[in-house]
């Protein structure tokens, strides 16, 4: 069980990416600055935590998108990328030096989101080489083998960004028995959970042909996923979008003139 009640802070429509700012100081230089109160350089951090307090933040709940780690390792690692992101889906970390604040989005330094990015697209990128070698996220791999090496890989990675991002778990008694659950403490926490999920249940996501979102498939029955050989996330429109979709990839295509069909 994943704490879907999980909230999130993101800003509040309308937001352009370019209305974010970063900051070039990593935490730790950060902390250094606020515990000496050296005046200059304290003074340009007090300044970049105001600027960025300026953006209105509005709450969400980041589980609701189960693909969001797969958007995320998505996501061109550049400013202008991860600022895009931000923009729609918050910063990564809470805000610092208050904490979780509600009324604060700060986006940290760009080599902080680099660093998360590669290390979650390293673990993504092996866990989708063994499952297209494999040819199904159901099918159970040998642990002894390469690919189970592999997997036993990133299932430590997981581990270790679980300790780093301070994923927290719980177990509980509720209305349907004992359950074990996880709480988040960052965005970043919510998406290696997910990664988690994926790895642990055995589901995979698509991009739709219609809206061109993620969705989750399974080869087994799960009312939250769609089957495995499905094209389209479910929306109703969606079906006349891939159509329209479709009619432009293939208007956009050179013609082939009578002797190149032949």
């Amino acid at each position: 069980m994943i704490k879907s009640e999980f909230p999130w802070n993101r800003p509040k429509p309308p937001v352009t990416s370019e209305s974010l700012t970063w900051c070039d100081l990593d935490e730790s230089l950060m902390r250094v600055l606020a515990d000496n109160r050296r005046e200059r350089d304290f003074a340009a951090l007090t300044r970049w935590l105001r600027q960025d307090r300026t953006v209105r933040t509005e709450r969400y709940y980041p589980f609701d998108s189960p693909a969001l780690f797969r958007i995320f390792v998505t996501t061109e690692a550049t400013e202008a990328g991860f600022a895009r992101f931000a923009a729609e889906y918050g910063g990564l970390r809470p805000a610092w030096p208050s904490g979780f604040d509600p009324d604060a989005l700060t986006l940290g330094s760009f080599s902080d989101w680099l660093e998360h990015h590669e290390a979650l697209s390293k673990a993504v990128g092996a866990y989708d080489r063994v499952v297209g070698a494999a040819g199904s996220w159901e099918k159970e791999v040998d642990w002894r083998s390469e690919a189970g090496r592999v997997l036993n890989d990133v299932s430590a990675d997981v581990n270790r960004h679980f300790y780093l991002h301070q994923v927290k778990t719980s177990f509980f008694y509720g209305p349907s028995g004992f359950r074990f659950g996880f709480w988040p403490s960052s965005l970043i926490g919510v998406m290696w959970i997910q990664l988690w999920e994926q790895l642990s249940k055995g589901h995979g996501f698509k991009v739709c042909e219609g809206c061109r979102e993620w969705f989750k498939v399974s080869d087994v029955r799960d009312a939250t996923a769609r089957r495995s050989d499905a094209r389209l996330c479910g929306d109703p429109s969606c079906k006349m979008r891939a159509i329209r979709n479709r009619a432009a990839q293939r208007k956009s295509q050179p013609r082939r003139t009578r002797r190149q069909k032949k």
